[in-house]
């Protein structure tokens, strides 16, 4: 499991303030769904790259009904794409999003980097995946 740890030093390109990341555990090969609910969402700018970055803070539901934190990633190489993404993850909006995850130890966080997403609609009812996650955000899970 070693093999799967990264750790190394992040440059900011702007200010030059270097900070070590912490050890990061990153599954390529399986992949995690779940349905969220939107609580916030961020774009960073365009990189040397051409890169765009999106971060997307949520609220998810898993197939047990456990509510835990999770957060989507989304590179994007268009302004286009940029746009798409920030129009459907709009706050409060409910998807059903699939990819390949990563988990922060130290921070007990999990990330998502989506290789798929939909309306939760036909497959549930919005309504009732909002009182879903109304209900069983109470015993909110912060098993990490």
């Amino acid at each position: 499991m070693n093999d799967k740890m990264i750790t190394g030093v992040i440059e900011n390109m702007d200010t030059g303030e270097k900070t070590e990341i912490e050890e990061y555990f990153f599954i390529p090969d399986y992949e995690l769904t779940a349905i969220v609910l939107v609580k916030g969402i961020e774009s960073y700018g365009r990189y040397e790259d051409g890169t765009i970055e999106i971060d997307v803070t949520c609220k998810a539901l898993d197939g047990l009904g456990i509510v835990y934190h999770l957060n989507l990633h989304f590179d994007m190489q268009t302004v286009d794409e940029k746009s798409v993404i920030i129009s459907e993850f709009k706050e409060d909006s409910v998807h059903i999003v699939r990819g390949r995850y990563g988990i922060i130890l130290d921070e007990k966080s999990i990330t998502l980097y989506p290789s798929d997403y939909r309306s939760v609609e036909p497959d549930y009812e919005e309504d009732e995946v909002r009182e879903a996650f109304r209900v069983n955000s109470k015993e909110e899970n912060h098993a990490l």
